[in-house]
């Protein structure tokens, strides 16, 4: 903003709400709009304050999420595929084909590594007399 356009502002100066404090916000809106906050207010059993701070957080909501994404497809632009996923909350288990990226808020990642290799030892013995039998039917016949 020039000295120009600052100059020409109405209203008090704008001032960073500390952390973590609660400050008053003063706006206006249209008879219709209170009217259903109000009602949302009265089915929530929250105040109209807390209901409209709600209703503000989940407009404001997809933003923060758009700019998290807008974020990520840079990652991996860069090629960095890893970075992508930890920014996203992804959360990495390893196995021996690599690793598997597990969604935020999956229930217990470290348990699901536990199964997926208990899972690949039993494929392993499962399937070793049948390699064995390959290996040595091969040989007879050569």
């Amino acid at each position: 903003m020039t000295k120009k356009e600052a100059k020409r502002r109405i209203g008090r100066p704008l001032r960073a709400a500390a952390s973590g404090t609660r400050v008053s916000l003063g706006l206006k809106v249209r008879a219709e709009v209170k009217q259903r906050i109000d009602e949302a207010a009265k089915a929530s059993g929250r105040t109209q304050s807390q209901e409209a701070e709600a209703l503000i957080e989940r407009a404001l909501a997809p933003y923060a999420m758009s700019e998290t994404w807008r974020a990520a497809l840079a990652d991996l632009k860069r090629g960095n595929f890893e970075a992508a996923c930890r920014r996203l909350g992804y959360v990495p288990i390893s196995t021996p084909y690599g690793p598997i990226w597990l969604p935020p808020g999956h229930p217990e990642p470290s348990r699901l590594a536990a199964m997926t290799s208990e899972l690949m030892q039993r494929s392993a013995a499962a399937l070793a007399p049948e390699l064995t039998l390959r290996g040595r039917t091969k040989k007879t016949e050569q």
